[in-house]
């Protein structure tokens, strides 16, 4: 914080990490099967996730650990050090998961919000009763009850039960094809980018946005364990406002 002003350097961090490897890919394009290369090309990665994971913030390391995996995947990374990697992020992974009791019982309580209905299982509860009461068509924009005082801080990462709620499954449903429609478009820049390093760049960019949506979404209908990742475009934050757009401005810029 800066006085009244906020930031959330993560947010930037992510791009920051996947243009530096892009990169570096670019430079020993067709070398990755180099174990030298290849644990070069991990660390550009494993110096920022290191401090991230200080912070403490395993959510933002995971996404930073995961958009790397598929971009060196899409680099031509040899399948046996896929499944090795693979390996070694799910055991490290599993390790920082269960190491701080908060994450523990995060999880645990993802499994069953009822028996902590009053306390960490309330919001995802009142989420469950947003987007059911909004059924099929919703209850008309503006029309949200949950919003008022029931679902917690509903302009950041559970705006999408709020739309849940007043556009119905129509709502979410449109906001998904959005999503999708998204994904091809990036997918198409990286397929047209005139050198490895754009391709690189434009995949894994989209990745990034599509992945928080999909993962927010999921978080709020009840299908993975809560995180702090708002829905991009949608949610409150100008951090991470700020870094889709940037992110946004890059792809267009390789998509020209």
């Amino acid at each position: 914080g800066f006085g009244s002003v906020n930031v959330q350097p993560s947010a930037f961090a992510k791009i920051a990490v996947l243009i530096s490897l892009a990169h570096y890919l670019r430079e020993w394009r067709g070398q990755l099967h180099q174990i030298p290369v290849l644990l070069k090309s991990l660390a550009i990665p494993g110096v920022m996730v290191s401090f991230i994971i200080i912070e403490p913030d395993f959510g933002t390391t995971l996404i930073i650990s995961t958009l790397c995996f598929f971009m060196l995947v899409t680099a031509g990374m040899k399948k046996s050090h896929i499944l090795k990697l693979m390996s070694v992020l799910l055991v490290l992974g599993t390790i920082v998961l269960f190491s701080a009791d908060y994450r523990r019982r995060r999880l645990f309580n993802f499994l069953d919000p009822w028996s902590v209905r009053t306390g960490e299982g309330y919001q995802i509860i009142q989420s469950w009763i947003a987007l059911h009461e909004g059924g099929f068509w919703g209850k008309g924009l503006g029309n949200s009850v949950s919003k008022r005082q029931f679902l917690p801080e509903p302009w950041t990462d559970f705006i999408a039960a709020v739309i849940g709620e007043e556009l119905g499954f129509i709502g979410i449903l449109a906001i998904i094809l959005l999503f999708a429609g998204f994904l091809w478009r990036g997918f198409y820049i990286a397929s047209k980018a005139k050198d490895a390093f754009s391709m690189y760049l434009a995949t894994a960019l989209t990745l990034m946005i599509v992945g928080e949506a999909g993962f927010n979404l999921g978080v709020v209908m009840g299908v993975v364990p809560p995180k702090g990742l708002v829905l991009p475009f949608i949610s409150y934050g100008a951090s991470a406002m700020m870094a889709n757009m940037l992110a946004v401005g890059l792809l267009l810029s390789i998509s020209s």
